[in-house]
């Protein structure tokens, strides 16, 4: 009798075909292709980078009621007084200024940032002094002593830049004047103030810090210039234009109208308007990928989302 065996394979005991380590997963063969598709795109349109998704440069920042940011960088290193950075809206560029500020001078300065940890003196004072790692004391006027003794002992003077006070209190104001009596140090504020009015209604010390400030600049939206200097200024960094001829630059993919469109429906929010630069490049790449065009049209431009911003 001849007997036939049947191997049935069990569920546990399967053998599965391995993974080959050389091949992307899904996720990551999806980014790759987004990225091949970006980086044809760009070529197509002479392009060397998409400068849209990245923090702006020195010779990239649009600023307003100013002629440069090198105006600003005078004035740090002329005065002692802090230099007030406030604006009533979101997204106009504070915290972009406030870095470019402190790169731009850490040459002759030790820059410093640290955030709203200020709403009172004994949080600033220790703060800085945790910073330059100077002893901190539970009694603030130490520890204001400690760091008075360091400051004045450093051969580089120290750029501090302080993120996004609310200066609209007395504690806080308190809190920026004791910075202002250290020695060796200048001070950059961005603050939340929709006003330099505002700061001299808060009693006393409010019009005494108004005293101690030796530049304040209010940020406002863009106008529509300023608007087309923002795009070409990022594409100049993009292409083989100078950033003082930003104005030769071509607004070509985009047209003028979708342009307009952005900055309309941005309100001339920099923050929106870059974010939306941003997605149009990428709907834009995806699209040449598929059909080979590459211009980006007020419809495209009508299709974005708006809301999505960072300072």
């Amino acid at each position: 009798m001849i007997l036939f065996a049947v191997v049935i394979p069990l569920r546990g005991f399967m053998t599965r075909p391995k993974a080959n380590p050389c091949m992307p997963t899904a996720s990551e063969s999806t980014e790759n292709n987004t990225s091949e598709s970006q980086e044809s795109y760009l070529t197509a349109i002479d392009w060397s980078t998409n400068p849209f998704n990245r923090v702006a440069t020195a010779d990239e920042y649009v600023l307003t009621n100013a002629e440069s940011v090198s105006d600003i960088t005078t004035q740090i290193q002329n005065n002692n007084g802090p230099v007030l950075l406030h604006s009533p809206t979101a997204g106009v560029g504070k915290t972009t200024l406030l870095e470019i500020l402190l790169e731009s001078l850490s040459d002759e300065f030790t820059p410093l940032k640290i955030n709203d940890q200020g709403t009172t003196v004994h949080g600033l004072v220790a703060t800085l002094a945790d910073k330059l790692d100077v002893e901190v004391d539970k009694n603030t006027q130490q520890t204001n002593q400690n760091l008075h003794d360091e400051l004045e002992n450093r051969d580089t003077p120290v750029l501090l830049g302080v993120h996004d006070l609310n200066l609209a209190t007395e504690e806080t104001l308190y809190a920026v004047h004791d910075l202002t009596d250290l020695p060796n140090i200048r001070i950059i504020l961005t603050a939340t103030v929709s006003s330099w009015e505002t700061i001299g209604q808060v009693g006393s010390v409010g019009q005494t810090v108004q005293r101690d400030v030796s530049c304040q600049l209010r940020l406002d939206p863009l106008s529509r210039d300023e608007g087309y200097e923002l795009y070409q200024r990022r594409v100049a960094s993009a292409t083989d234009y100078e950033h003082d001829d930003y104005q030769e630059v071509p607004f070509d993919p985009i047209t003028e109208t979708a342009l307009d469109e952005v900055y309309d429906r941005s309100e001339g929010v920099p923050a929106l308007m870059i974010s939306a630069f941003d997605e149009l490049i990428d709907r834009a790449a995806d699209r040449y990928h598929r059909a080979n065009t590459t211009l980006i049209a007020t419809g495209d431009a009508k299709k974005i989302d708006y809301s999505k911003s960072s300072d």
